[in-house]
Formats: C-alpha cells, sequence, structure tokens
C-alpha cells in the first residue's frame, strides 16, 4: 500500500506490513497472503486497510505507522473441510473483502469477508478497535458493502443477492436477487441504491418499496464485469481545509519511489503487448 503525495506525485510511504507481518507467527505471510482488498479513511490522518491475510489494520498517514491490528473475520469454520479434515485456511482464517463507514463519524465502520458475514467495529480508539457484532449476513461470500441510510448497510453477496441491513440489530429489512454476482452498491439517494456488478449492468434500486426504477435488469454500462463504483460529490467536507498545508512525512527514498512508477510502466506496456499480440498467436 502506497501513500501518494498529489502535492509532488512522490510515493511518501511504502507500506508491505499486510505481506511482512502477519497473524498467527505469520503462517498466512508464509503462504503468499498479503493482498490488500481495501483502504478506507475514517477520520482525520486516520486510514483502515484490509487483506485476504484475514486482517483489519489501522495506520497513520502522516507517518506511515501502523496503529492496531485486528483478524477481522474468524473463516468458515467446521462449515468446510480439507479432504475430511478441518484445514487452518478454511477454519480459521478468511479474506476481508471490503469496509464501509456506518454512519457514525468515523468512529465505527463495518467490514465483510468470504466467510459470509459482517463485522460492525468501534473504532473510537484507534489502538484497540473493538467487535461490536457479527452475523451470518449470506449463502456464499459477501464481496462488498455500502451505508444507504444512517442505520442501514446494503450488501452484494455471492449467492446472486443484495441485501440491507439494519447496523445496530443485524437485521436483514429488503432482498432482491441478481443476475450473477453484485460487486458494487453505492447510496445515490434517501432508499435508493446503485447495484452494479458481474452482468454489466447498473440498476437504481428502491430498496424501501422493493423496486428497480430503471426497468428490471436496469441497463448495460460497460463490456466487461463492473469492479466498482463510486459517488460523486458536489462538494466535500474537507474542503474548507484545502487552503492548508499538507503534512508529508516521508519514509520511502525517493530511488525507491521512482523505481516503482518505472516498474509499474514497464508491467503495463507487458500487458498491453500481451493483449495484442497472445489473442493473434491462438
Amino acid at each position: 500500500m502506497r501513500i501518494i503525495s498529489l502535492v509532488t506525485g512522490v510515493t511518501l510511504h511504502k507500506i508491505t506490513d499486510h505481506g511482512d507481518v502477519g497473524p498467527d507467527g505469520s503462517f498466512m505471510q508464509r503462504e503468499g497472503c498479503g493482498f490488500i482488498r481495501c483502504a478506507l479513511h475514517l477520520r482525520g490522518n486516520v486510514l483502515a486497510s484490509s487483506s485476504d491475510d484475514s486482517t483489519i489494520r489501522l495506520w497513520d498517514v502522516d507517518t506511515g505507522k501502523c496503529l492496531g491490528v485486528r483478524v477481522g473475520h474468524k473463516g468458515y469454520g467446521k462449515d468446510i473441510d480439507l479432504k475430511g479434515k478441518p484445514g487452518q485456511l478454511s477454519q480459521t482464517f478468511s479474506p476481508v473483502y471490503k469496509l464501509a463507514h456506518t454512519g457514525k463519524h468515523g468512529k465505527q465502520f463495518a467490514s465483510c469477508s468470504w466467510d459470509r458475514t459482517i463485522v460492525i467495529w468501534d473504532a473510537s480508539d484507534v489502538h484497540d478497535i473493538i467487535m461490536l457484532r457479527s452475523w451470518k449476513a449470506a449463502e456464499n461470500s459477501v464481496l462488498h458493502l455500502g451505508l444507504c441510510s444512517e442505520r442501514h448497510l446494503a450488501a452484494c453477496s455471492a449467492d446472486n443477492a443484495v441485501r440491507i441491513w439494519d447496523v445496530e440489530t443485524g437485521v436483514c429489512v429488503q432482498q432482491t436477487t441478481t443476475r450473477g454476482y453484485a460487486l458494487a452498491t453505492v447510496r445515490l439517494r434517501d432508499n435508493v441504491v446503485v447495484i452494479a456488478g458481474g452482468d454489466c449492468t447498473i440498476r437504481l434500486y428502491d430498496w424501501t418499496h422493493a423496486k428497480d426504477l430503471m426497468g428490471e435488469l436496469g441497463f448495460y454500462a460497460h463490456d466487461a464485469v463492473i469492479r466498482d463504483a463510486n459517488p460523486i460529490f458536489l462538494g466535500d467536507a474537507d474542503s474548507v481545509n484545502w487552503t492548508q498545508q499538507p503534512i508529508m512525512y516521508r519514509t520511502c527514498p525517493q530511488k525507491v519511489s521512482i523505481a516503482d512508477t518505472r516498474a509499474a510502466l514497464s508491467h503495463m506496456r507487458k500487458i498491453w503487448k500481451d493483449a495484442i499480440v497472445v489473442p493473434l498467436e491462438l
């Protein structure tokens, strides 16, 4: 994970902890985990991240230091085993796919995972976040979360459903089936969410009346799977601070930042070349 200055364009902090330092004696790192699934700005200079190493970590954006680590989800338990014997990977750990706010001004947030659960966290103390509640939210992986009212979350899952959950009680108040996996949901306005995903469509769904506002299947928006969607705001609560000088401590050497940039460009050129050449060879 990189913290990049929009003032200078250089990498201030290059953070590799998800791949280097992990739970259970770094079992997950030995297995090659460390893919960062999501990053969420909580408040002030505090950032949260989640990974397939099963952890949620909080960071000081200014210094790049880790403030705390929690194992976010506990895995499938005994629901899955390997050749008749429970496996540590499936039973104990689970990739954490998405983090989302819960309307508590950055003092609480939610996470979802491959283990089918949603967890609500209290982040009042960033050095010691506390699990407030957890519940099974689907029959397959919960892939995406998004706040859709002051106390409701919309959750996309791999059992071909989008469900609306009451954050305070963990009760499902609405559900709609999807064609393919929905991979993103965004609050559009009161009681209306955008649902986007694997069938390349975008739906506008009024969850209080269980009604699609643009036809049963919405409309085709892309030529391939939609991986994510985000709101666009006319204004921003932080805009009043834009005139202040940013704090830009730096732990990543300039030569490392430059080398990473060049490596990324080289990698992209290879992807483009393969995308053109390989089909021709086939």
